[in-house]
């Protein structure tokens, strides 16, 4: 069995540190399995939003990105090659202009793909600010040009 992470990055240009204390934090994660981490990103292209990384590597992510810590989620009896099987399902399914900042996020990528592998949600807390943005609007309004600078300059990531 292979431990399944949910590796959770603080979006620092969005006083995640003031606003998690409120549990509104806003958070990126990504989800590490067989020493790879796969996280989601927007662009603009039809292309998969897909990417994998060095897990908890946030010097990948951007200067707008800092780690934050490391969860356990559970454990996979898949292969590494039925992993790769299902990213290659989950490409398609997440093409990179899919993304939207409350409705199909990172987090959201994080807890399909988590589901597939080890039969776990990720923790409720890391995708709320997109779950009370999606009720109420003018709560995330103040991030959305932010989100939307990480959506048209997604970082270099390995694929």
């Amino acid at each position: 069995m292979e431990p399944v992470f949910l590796n959770v990055y603080d979006i620092v240009f969005t006083a995640s540190s003031v606003t998690s204390n409120l549990g509104l934090g806003v958070y990126h994660s990504g989800v590490a399995v067989y020493n790879t981490e796969y996280t989601f990103f927007g662009h603009e292209d039809n292309t998969t939003g897909v990417f994998e990384m060095s897990p908890n590597d946030d010097t990948q992510l951007g200067h707008q990105f800092k780690f934050r810590e490391s969860i356990l989620l559970g454990y996979t009896a898949l292969s590494r090659n039925q992993i790769e099987d299902v990213l290659r399902k989950l490409e398609l399914d997440f093409p990179g202009n899919s993304y939207h900042l409350t409705n199909r996020n990172c987090n959201h990528f994080s807890n399909e793909f988590s589901n597939i592998i080890c039969k776990e949600n990720i923790p409720l807390w890391v995708n709320r600010s997109a779950y009370f943005g999606s009720w109420i609007y003018w709560g995330i309004k103040p991030f959305k040009s932010i989100f939307q600078s990480c959506q048209s300059n997604p970082p270099s990531l390995t694929h």
